[in-house]
């Protein structure tokens, strides 16, 4: 981002950039919807790598292989190549008819230059491969076997209405971990099959660019602490088990955390769950950061008008 212009709480529009407003700049890059409305944004943009190309493979797994697919996740991110991103899916009925692992894999350049990493997945025995080349623009809809046009439409959201999210970053993926959850998730999609629906998505990007930066550059805090994030949701009709839901998601966070490798809950504001997350956990740990962020939230938004997502203040003006 090179600039923005945005609308305050008091009515007053804005510029912000490394050279006007640079306290609102470094904040909204990382907080931003804590102080106002982005009416208008210039980006620096670069030509795209293959022409705009990318080259998408999806496989499946049977839950036994859990061990030696997240093995082989392991050694791929360590670290991500450049040009790779890996997203995990947890399908309900997969392709052998039961539940599978989704591993789909997304590479910016032609094909055969993803063969290295590609390899590492088809000796596993998937139960099902797919591949495509896809544009930038229609990536969202080629990834996860084109999962994102029944999940992203008004009827995909009306099937359970009602959802309760949860994330949490780790370092690397901690083995026993992995096979706890999944055995746990099978088990919750089968006990309430037809009450509610219990999904999964893990997400690993190459963090090149993200560490070039300084840690203090932005209000973003996790430079250097978001190897992977992982992401699971409970959907359901009614609030009858929501309570049984909660608590299985929220245990599961935990040992999430408690595998992670950091040592405490880090992850992505827009991954944060809302009322169990401190604010350290989505803003960072430093003091520094939320003392910046608060003295300039008192100065922009004393009245908290834009206090309704992952807000860092409780006390208003």
């Amino acid at each position: 981002m090179v600039s923005i212009r945005m609308l305050l709480a008091n009515g007053t529009v804005i510029t912000a950039s490394e050279t006007e407003n640079k306290d609102v700049f470094w904040a909204i890059r990382g907080a931003g919807h804590n102080f106002g409305i982005g009416l208008e944004a210039t980006f620096q943009v670069y030509p795209q790598q293959n022409d705009g190309k990318h080259y998408v493979i999806d496989f499946e797994f049977g839950l036994e292989k859990v061990e030696v697919v997240f093995e082989a996740l392991n050694a791929i991110s360590s670290p991500m190549p450049k040009e790779l991103a890996i997203f995990v899916i947890g399908r309900k009925l997969g392709a052998n008819g039961g539940p599978t692992l989704n591993i789909n894999l997304v590479y910016s350049g032609p094909s055969e230059d993803a063969v290295p990493y590609v390899s590492i997945f088809r000796v596993l025995s998937p139960v099902y491969t797919d591949e495509k080349v896809a544009t930038w623009d229609a990536l969202p809809w080629a990834t996860y076997n084109g999962l994102n046009n029944i999940l992203c439409t008004p009827q995909g959201w009306a099937r359970n209405p009602i959802k309760n999210f949860y994330a949490a970053n780790v370092k690397q993926y901690d083995i026993p971990t992995m096979r706890t959850f999944f055995d746990g998730w099978k088990e919750m999609n089968e006990r309430y099959d037809g009450q509610a629906m219990f999904s999964v998505m893990f997400e690993s990007f190459p963090q090149q660019k993200v560490r070039a930066i300084s840690n203090d550059a932005t209000a973003y805090p996790w430079r250097q602490g978001a190897d992977h994030f992982l992401m699971m949701e409970a959907g359901y009709k009614d609030s009858a088990n929501e309570e049984l839901f909660d608590t299985w998601l929220s245990e599961q966070q935990d040992a999430w955390i408690k595998s992670s490798g950091y040592g405490r809950l880090q992850q992505y504001v827009n991954y944060g769950h809302g009322s169990k997350d401190p604010p350290e956990a989505l803003y960072g740990y430093e003091p520094w950061r939320l003392e910046k962020l608060r003295a300039l939230k008192k100065e922009l938004d004393p009245e908290g008008w834009f206090n309704g997502y992952q807000p860092f203040v409780t006390e208003l003006a």
